[in-house]
C-alpha cells in the first residue's frame, strides 16, 4: 500500500506501508493520508503534488534551464554536422569537382569544414561570410555553403 502525506495542500512524502495497523502512525500530523497506489493519473503522485480536498495534482512542467537548452542545440548541430559535410560533398560531386580541386578546398577551406563538421555553425557561418573565392570554391559555391548552414540554424 502506498500512501501520500500531505500538509498545507501539499503532497510532503509517499510511504509504502506493507501492513495497516501502521496507518495511524505514519497519518498523524498531516492534514490527509491518501492512498495513491493504482490511482490515476499515472505516474502516481510524489512529493511536490498539491491537494486541492479532492484531486491530487502534478507541479507544472518546468521550463529548461538556459544550460538545458544549450547542451540540447549544441547536441543537434553536433549531430548534424556530417550530415551537411555530406551534402557539401554530394553537391561538390554533381558540380563535376576533381581530386585536385577537391584537395585545393581542403587546403583552403579544411578549417571552415571541420567547424562545419563539428556543429560549430555560427563560427562556420562567419567564417563563410568572410571567406575569398578561391579555385573551385566560387562566390556561388561558398553562398551555397553558407545557405546551407542558415537553413540548418
Amino acid at each position: 500500500m502506498v500512501f501520500a502525506q500531505i500538509k498545507n495542500g501539499n503532497v510532503v512524502n509517499i510511504i509504502a506501508l506493507n501492513d495497516e495497523s501502521l496507518i495511524p502512525r505514519f497519518s498523524e500530523g498531516f492534514d490527509a493520508f491518501i492512498r495513491v497506489d493504482g490511482m490515476l493519473p499515472y505516474p502516481s503522485p510524489n512529493a511536490g503534488w498539491t491537494y486541492d480536498g479532492v484531486n491530487l495534482i502534478p507541479p507544472p512542467p518546468k521550463s529548461p534551464s538556459q544550460l538545458d537548452m544549450l547542451n540540447k542545440k549544441i547536441a543537434d548541430y553536433e549531430e548534424l554536422g556530417p550530415k551537411l559535410i555530406r551534402q557539401i560533398k554530394i553537391n561538390n560531386t554533381l558540380a563535376g569537382i576533381t581530386v585536385e580541386q577537391s584537395a585545393q578546398i581542403i587546403r583552403d577551406y579544411g578549417d571552415i569544414l571541420q567547424m562545419v563538421n563539428e556543429g560549430m555553425f555560427p563560427t562556420a557561418l562567419y567564417a563563410l561570410q568572410n571567406a575569398q573565392p578561391s579555385g573551385f570554391a566560387t562566390q556561388d559555391v561558398l553562398n551555397s555553403w553558407i545557405q546551407l548552414l542558415q537553413s540548418s540554424m
